[in-house]
């Protein structure tokens, strides 16, 4: 038998996950004679046969490869009618943003914890390039980099913080990788403010508040929920 800590009750041991709530379940069940030798030996499950799609794949590589199509012409355009702008750079940064968040999304059917994290990554990557073009563009060099820094990533940062800690309460039943997903972006968020004390500028309002509350937020949320954590790491990483 194994044990849910949530439901509190003894479930059979074949299961992984709590037939009530979803959660992970402990090897800690009461060691029940007639479950073990009445019941589990006789229960069976249907087996399972998941069906690729092989043409999935082949779909996302597609719309890869007329992106990367899409902005080497947009590049040549660039190079050869304006050659003192840096606009198809911002194309490539555009579609290769919209891939990643978007159609990857579909394709791969990604859950809403594992979005949150990939979204908060790739904008954030975007922003900072898109940025950094446009310093190169209009200064040639790095002097006027920090438009990103100042607002644009800081939002997104905080955006994505303040959700995940709304799903992590709001959806525990369903037990998803929540608490994972705000550890990374919790460590994301500590990037913006790094990247001031490296020498880009001196210190922001929005990248020192959102320093301190995502690492408040990390340690506490840690501290408090530290054993789920724990599962959650060793259920997606591991197992």
């Amino acid at each position: 038998m194994k044990h849910c800590d949530k439901c509190g009750v003894d479930v059979l041991g074949t299961l992984d996950n709590c037939p009530l709530c979803g959660g992970f379940l402990d090897e800690e069940g009461r060691d029940c004679a007639f479950y073990r030798d009445g019941i589990e030996p006789y229960v069976q499950y249907p087996q399972l046969k998941i069906k690729e799609n092989v043409y999935r794949g082949l779909l996302s590589l597609k719309a890869l490869l007329l992106i990367l199509i899409l902005g080497l012409i947009c590049v040549f355009i660039d190079r050869t009618l304006t050659p003192g702008s840096m606009w198809s750079a911002y194309v490539l940064i555009a579609g290769l943003a919209v891939y990643f968040t978007a159609i990857m999304a579909v394709y791969r059917k990604r859950r809403f914890y594992a979005q949150i994290a990939v979204d908060a990554f790739v904008l954030t990557a975007a922003a900072f390039a898109a940025d950094l073009v446009y310093s190169l563009d209009a200064s040639g060099g790095t002097g006027l980099f920090g438009v990103s820094l100042r607002y644009v990533v800081p939002a997104l940062l905080f955006a994505a913080l303040i959700v995940t800690d709304v799903m992590v309460f709001a959806d525990r039943r369903e037990n998803k990788y929540y608490l994972v997903t705000l550890l990374f972006v919790s460590l994301l968020s500590l990037i913006p403010q790094i990247v001031v004390w490296s020498g880009f500028g001196g210190a922001k309002w929005a990248t020192v508040t959102l320093f301190f509350f995502a690492l408040t937020n990390g340690l506490v949320l840690t501290i408090v929920c530290w054993k789920e954590i724990v599962r959650q790491v060793k259920r997606k990483f591991f197992f």
